[in-house]
């Protein structure tokens, strides 16, 4: 985009091709959904002519020149995580990273004696006895879920206390706002909590951020089109239940409702909530077959009594 700004007056009312190996730009102008930010982009790119084309990174040498000398390669493979920590000129990254596992085990250590059943859990830990699943280490419980786990750090029923764990692997500036799946991962990595993985998925789909700048990620909903009109009687019908009504004389307690979609005029059947799919077929048939013959169309809800094979078999 900056690059159409700079060189707008001569890329106006001509055609150009764009090349980049980001093969999911060949495809942005024909995309239905999109954010906010893209939309804006689609407003700049409207007043040009481009062509996008693929180009895959390793032949992109042109644009990729400097980033794929090999010298510079061998030189970043060689550098060291706690190197880059020591180096960092944002000290406020790198003290993101180290010390909020001791303040999180210390404001848990806190809170235990807040909650009488991890209170009891310490003081049998402190006078040797055993506690399945439960140890302490200098004053702070772990729980192990399985013998091939190892411990984790037990937060207590506190929500700010677990909010500021989740904020520390999906906020903060390292983590980068990953998915629901990978922030559990990494909390779950070294944080235990029961229903730990509900808690954190209600923080993730409610985290402004996300929802400000991530794109949906599931089909564009359909667009809602009428039906068409039926060119004769009781040959396209719509059908449901009305249920929980008094019990009859017969023991019937619903009633299936058929409706002519031309004439909008209605069959009313009596059946009980407990029929099963054969059974509503049966009474379909004696009640509506006999007197209209099978209809081309049936509209209903996704009951499974309408979505089953029988059903199907039947129209």
């Amino acid at each position: 985009m900056h690059a159409l700004r700079v060189w707008r007056v001569y890329l106006l009312d001509r055609p150009f091709t764009v090349e980049t190996d980001h093969k999911s730009i060949e495809m942005i102008l024909t995309q239905k959904t999109t954010n906010r930010r893209v939309a804006r982009w689609f407003n700049e790119l409207a007043e040009f002519q481009p062509l996008f084309k693929w180009i895959p990174g390793e032949t992109n040498i042109v644009a990729d020149a400097l980033s794929r000398n090999p010298e510079f390669e061998q030189k970043a493979a060689q550098v060291s995580l706690q190197e880059l920590l020591e180096t960092a000129k944002n000290r406020e990254i790198v003290a993101t990273i180290m010390p909020n596992k001791v303040t999180v085990a210390q404001s848990a250590k806190t809170m235990y004696s807040w909650n009488k059943d991890l209170l009891w859990i310490v003081k049998k830990l402190k006078q040797g006895d055993e506690v399945p699943k439960y140890s302490l280490q200098d004053g702070i419980l772990y729980y192990q879920t399985a013998e091939d786990e190892a411990p984790r750090l037990y937060i207590p029923d506190d929500e700010d206390l677990k909010n500021r764990v989740i904020c520390e692997n999906h906020d903060a500036v390292v983590a980068g706002h990953p998915g629901f799946y990978k922030t559990y991962l990494a909390v779950r990595e070294r944080y235990y909590w029961p229903k730990m993985m509900k808690y954190i998925q209600r923080y993730v789909n409610t985290c402004e951020m996300c929802q400000r700048n991530k794109a949906r990620q599931t089909k564009p909903p359909g667009l809602l089109q009428p039906l068409d009109i039926p060119k004769g009687r009781w040959t396209d019908v719509s059908m449901d239940f009305v249920v929980s009504l008094p019990v009859s004389a017969n023991d019937n307690n619903a009633i299936m409702v058929i409706v002519d979609r031309l004439t909008k005029r209605a069959k009313f059947i009596a059946t009980k909530t407990t029929d099963n799919t054969t059974e509503i077929a049966n009474v379909f048939m004696k009640s509506y077959v006999k007197d209209h013959g099978v209809p081309k169309t049936i509209v209903s809800d996704r009951d499974t009594k309408f979505t089953s094979k029988l059903w199907q078999s039947i129209v």
